[in-house]
């Protein structure tokens, strides 16, 4: 399916061969302000948001473990009321 958008585009392509790459965006140069003003807030953030990444992984990680730990020990106390597999017992339901 075309457009008449897509048409045109294709028809300017074959007529004048395809459309040459933009140029880079030339880059600016630090000014002595931009390395004493916005450069030290900009570390103090990174330290920041390091500081409050790091226990907030190992929290979830603890928590993780404290999960399957727990999964672990329900599954074990449900198989322990049950009994023998071959002895219904009480707890046949």
């Amino acid at each position: 399916m075309t457009t008449p958008r897509s048409d045109e585009a294709e028809a300017r392509d074959t007529a004048a061969g395809p459309l040459p790459a933009r140029a880079p965006r030339p880059r600016r140069e630090l000014s002595v302000f931009d390395r004493i003003v916005r450069v030290p807030p900009g570390f103090v953030w990174l330290v920041v948001l390091t500081l409050l990444t790091v226990p907030v992984t190992i929290g979830m990680t603890l928590l993780y473990y404290a999960v399957h730990g727990a999964r672990a020990l329900s599954a074990g106390l449900r198989v322990s009321r049950r009994g023998p597999a071959g002895d219904p017992g009480r707890f046949s339901g």
